[in-house]
Order: structure tokens, then sequence, then C-alpha cells
């Protein structure tokens, strides 16, 4: 049975504990007095900071001409919100704007500012006091911008103040410089696109004027190829090859017939050497006269199926020139002095012939063969020349396609700047203007509070088990019993009018604890509202001197 009784759940006895709330009451009143005490004089001695919020759209560049893009065309990376904020973020914080922004405030023209740049630029020697408020303003608000992103191309800038209206001016002031930057930006880029374009185009328009002349010239050269083209084509080259070998026989024969009447002579034993050569004017003319009617017959013989009859005649007239030159070399080798006899007089004469019918061969063999080697040249060039045509003609049509976008370009330039509404970069725009904040966004006096007011309930709660677990005070003879582990035999009851044991302090500390903490937290209430109306004072006074 006693085990079950000691087994059973233990029940909170709320009479216990309200005497236990009574009797401590003190002890539960310093922590939560304290915190909250702590928590005032936070609240009250921080300075206020209060935020005002723009919001700001980012906006895309504008496209330019797709002929145009490879020239002005941007990484893609750039389009990205991150690196647009980043490019805002790195202009809002750059130095030369906030010295702009600070200047606009009137921060730089603070008394109290003015005083403690005086002071420090005395003291460090080598700035002087505008530099050194310029210098501290621009910290001063850098802290106090905050940038951060929000849906889409949104952007919130957030800047702080001691005051709503402070705040405001500050938000105000970065997005007034923002807009104004960005147009007087836009306007540069309009004018720089006019001039980018006008430079290109003139560049562009000589290119193109280059390239039209350079395949103007090839596509003569092919035409003047065309015109004097050789005879020789797919369907004559085996006939203008005959020919050669024709010419070459003939050429052979009579090289053997030079050398064997050559050593006729010699062994007939003759002192006039055949080789000598004739010359007169008359032999001149009809070696040249030959030479042109066998190259002729080589080109009629190549346009036989075109003109038949012209070969034919062309070779009758090449048999009466041939007579011509043996009469006219008969009548040199008469002429010639000396004992000669009439058969080494006639070997000369046959041998002069020979010889300006060797080189009207020649001539004619040469010319074939040359118009030969030029159709053999012109299938393997063919294709590459046809590949530079295809190039120049690109190259043409490319640049004036972009002489064409560079011009309009321009045009659009002329129009956007006119319009004061160039797209061109990082564009910037105010969705949402500034705000005079109503409340304060640090420190927040509602949630200070609180948290302080809970800290403080469990800061006493913690406080009274400790001292219940830990202190010596024995409550009961349960407590007597099972700290000393002893029966107690008697006790002894309390008698009314008999001090307690210990020293008023050991009694009464957390009343005393709780008076220390009110005295102190007035003594520093009131000597902060005595500073800051000394500070106050010594501003006025210093803006009235100034």
């Amino acid at each position: 049975m006693e085990s079950l009784e000691q087994s059973s759940p233990r029940q909170i006895d709320l009479r216990a504990i309200f005497w236990k709330a009574v009797h401590y009451r003190w002890v539960i009143a310093f922590p939560i007095l304290a915190v909250g005490c702590a928590a005032f004089l936070y609240v009250k001695m921080t300075p206020s900071r209060y935020d005002s919020h723009v919001i700001i759209s980012l906006g895309d560049r504008v496209k330019v001409s797709e002929a145009l893009e490879p020239l002005v065309k941007t990484s893609q990376g750039g389009d990205l919100l991150k690196d647009r904020m980043n490019l805002l973020e790195n202009r809002i914080n750059s130095r030369p704007f906030l010295n702009e922004v600070a200047t606009r405030l009137g921060i730089t023209r603070d008394p109290v500012l003015i005083q403690e740049a005086t002071v420090a630029a005395a003291r460090l020697g080598d700035i002087t006091p505008q530099e050194y408020a310029l210098r501290s303003a621009v910290m001063s608000l850098a802290g106090r911008i905050k940038l951060t992103p929000l849906e889409g191309p949104l952007v919130r800038l957030t800047a702080s103040g001691s005051s709503p209206r402070s705040a405001l001016n500050v938000a105000s002031t970065i997005a007034t410089l923002l807009l104004e930057e960005n147009q007087r930006a836009s306007e540069q880029r309009a004018q720089a696109r006019i001039d980018f374009s006008s430079e290109q185009s003139a560049v562009y328009e000589e290119r193109l004027h280059k390239s039209e002349a350079t395949l103007e010239a090839f596509q003569k050269s092919l035409i003047g190829k065309g015109i004097s083209s050789n005879e020789v084509t797919a369907d004559n080259v085996d006939r203008a090859k005959s020919l050669i070998r024709d010419s070459d026989e003939e050429i052979e024969q009579i090289r053997a017939r030079l050398q064997s009447g050559r050593a006729e002579s010699v062994s007939r034993g003759e002192s006039f050497d055949t080789s000598t050569p004739l010359s007169s004017q008359t032999l001149t003319n009809l070696d040249v006269r030959l030479t042109q009617l066998e190259i002729n017959y080589a080109l009629g013989a190549l346009r036989e199926e075109a003109h038949p009859g012209g070969v034919i005649s062309l070779k009758s007239q090449i048999g009466q020139v041939r007579q011509l030159l043996f009469q006219e070399c008969q009548s040199l080798s008469l002429a010639i002095p000396g004992d000669i006899s009439d058969e080494a007089r006639n070997a000369a004469a046959g041998a002069a012939l020979d010889r300006a019918i060797l080189h009207s061969l020649r001539e004619k063999r040469d010319r074939v063969q040359r118009m030969v080697d030029a159709y053999t040249h012109s299938l393997v060039e063919s294709p590459s020349q046809q590949i530079e045509l295809q190039r120049l003609q690109a190259e043409v049509t490319s640049n004036r396609e972009l002489l064409l976008a560079l011009r309009k370009e321009e045009s659009s330039s002329n129009i956007s700047e006119a319009l004061e509404n160039s797209q061109l970069g990082l564009q910037i725009s105010v969705a949402e203007p500034a705000q005079l904040p109503l409340s304060a966004a640090f420190p927040d006096r509602n949630k200070i509070m609180g948290t302080a007011l809970l800290l403080g309930v469990l800061l006493s709660v913690g406080l009274v088990l400790g001292i219940e677990r830990f202190g010596a005070t024995l409550r009961s003879i349960e407590d007597a019993e099972r700290e000393f582990s002893a029966p107690v035999i008697g006790a002894i009851p309390r008698v009314e009018g008999w001090p307690r044991p210990g020293s008023f302090l050991m009694n009464n500390w957390p009343m005393m604890a709780i008076m220390l903490v009110v005295v102190a937290t007035t003594v520093l209430y009131v000597t902060q509202i005595a500073m800051h109306t000394n500070r106050s004072a010594r501003v006025t006074t210093s803006g009235q001197q100034r």
C-alpha cells in the first residue's frame, strides 16, 4: 500500500507555490526590474535610426542593329540582374557620387562636423579641415546606404538617418542624383553613338570602295583572260598536241638534213662552210612572213572545223613563201665571192632555207605549246579563281551592309539625342519614390522591452530555483532529516519578535539591489538628457557665431 502511495504522481500544491512567490517577491522582482531598466536605458540612450526606401528599376539595354551587334556586343553576363546591381552599387559607393550627395545635403557644413574636422586637421597636420569633413561625410554616407534585390529588375535602396527627415533627404537626393547622372550618361552615350557611327561610316565607306575596286579589277582580269584566251579548248587539245608532235618530227628531219649536208661538205673537202648564214633584207622579211604563216596555219588547224578552207589556203601560201626563200637563198649563194663549186653553193642555199624553215617551225611549236600549257593551267586555276571571286563578292556585300547599318544607327542616334531617349547601357528609373518614415527602424522598442520582460522572468525563475536548490535554510522537518540523515526529536517553534539571523544587508539584499538599480537608471538617464541638451546648445551657439 505504501509503495502504491509512493508511486502515485505528486500533486502540485498551488498554495505552496503562492506562498513561495510571496516569500521571494523581492527576489523575483529584482531580475525583471534590472533587465527592464537596462532595456529602458538602451532604448533611450541608443540613437534612433530611421530608414527611407526607394524602389529602383534596372532596365535592359536596347539591342542595336543585327549588323552592328558584333561591333558593340557585350558579354551576356552584363545583362544579368546581379551584374547590373554591382554596377549600380559601384556607382553609388564611388567617391565622386558620395561627394556630390554630401555637398547637396550640406553635411560638410554641419558645425559639429566642422569643429571635429578642425581639431583632427590640426592634429594630423597634412589635411585641411574641409577635406577631413568631406571624407568623414562620405564614410558616414557609405555606411547609411544599402541595396537589396527584389523581384525582377527591382532593387530597394535603403537610406538611414538620425531623424525621419534626414533619412528622407538622403534617399531622395540619391534617387535624384542617379536619375540626373543616368540622363546625362544617356545623352553622352547618344552623342558617343553618333560619333562612333560617323567614324565607322567613314572607315567602312573606304573599305567598301577598296573591296569594290578589288572585285572590279579581278573581274576585269577574268574577262581579259577570257578575251585573250588561246585557241586550245577541251575539243581541240588533242589536235594541238598532234601539231606539236608533227612540228617536232619535221624539226628533227631538218636538223638531220643539216647535219648530213655539213658532213657531205666536209667529205668532199669543200673549203666553204655551208653553215655560214646568208643574210639580206628580203631574206629576213620572207623569214618573218613564213613564221607568221606557220603560226596562222597552226591556229587555223585548231579551228579547222569552223574554217576548213582557210587551212588549205595557208598551206599553199607556206609552200609559195618557202619557194621564194629558196630562190633568194640561191641568189645570195651565187653572190658569195671566191672559187666555190656549184654544188657547194646549192648546199649553202639549201642549208639557209632549212634554217629559215626550222625557225618558223620552232616558233609555231612554241606558240602551240604555250597555248596548251595555258589551257592546262586554267584547268587547275579555275576553282581557286571561283573561290576568290566569291570571297571578294562576300566582302563587298558585308562592307555594304555594315555601312548601311552604321548610317541607319547614326540616324537613330540623332533621333534619340533629339528626344533625350537614348537607351544604351544601364537604365535607371524610380519605381517608388522615397517617403517619410513614420517610426524608427532601430531600436525596436516593443521588441526590446518584450524580450527584456521575457528574459527577466526567466532569470527570476532561475534565481528562485537556484536559491531553493543551493540555499542553506531548512524549511521543514523532512528537510532536516534528509540533510542530517538522522531523525528529528523535537522542533522549537518560532517566537514572534525575535530578530532573524544574519545581517540586515543579507536579509534585505533583493530590496536594496532593486533600489540601487532604480537609482542608477535614474542617474544615467538624467545625465544622458543633460549631455544631449548641452550638445544641442553648443551646436546652436556655434551656428549663430558662424
